[in-house]
């Protein structure tokens, strides 16, 4: 109709193409880091691991950055393959180091997070 126009994604998820950042991520990824910020103190006065879900849909931008932001023990995404024995094993082998409380970063796509955390509980 001649009118000019821009257009602006909008979603949490971060999953459109051919843009950097959409309208809402950076916000959706900030207050995932402040949940898992409160969620680490509980973590650390009771030595645990504490496994957060955070939201992206099919898509692990949420959790990656949140994860490398707050410094995770693991991340886990859709993306990449993972292995809940080697998390295992890297949290033994971090008590080693003195370190008794973990967190891990699960997205949204993945699912089941409590099924999760109840194998690294085993």
């Amino acid at each position: 109709e001649g009118i000019p126009c821009v257009g602006l994604p909008g979603t949490i998820d971060n999953d459109i193409a051919c843009t950097e950042y959409t309208i809402g991520y950076d916000t959706a990824m900030n207050t995932a880091l402040e949940m898992v910020d409160k969620i680490r103190d509980t973590a650390q006065s009771h030595d645990r691991c504490s496994v957060v879900e955070v939201m992206g849909r099919n898509a692990g931008y949420i959790a990656v950055n949140t994860g490398i932001a707050c410094g995770a023990l693991d991340i886990i995404t859709t993306e990449m393959p993972y292995d809940l024995d080697e998390i295992a094993k890297k949290m033994l082998e971090t008590r080693k180091q003195g370190k008794q409380h973990f967190i891990i970063v699960v997205s949204e796509g993945v699912g089941h997070s409590t099924e999760i955390a109840q194998i690294i509980q085993e």
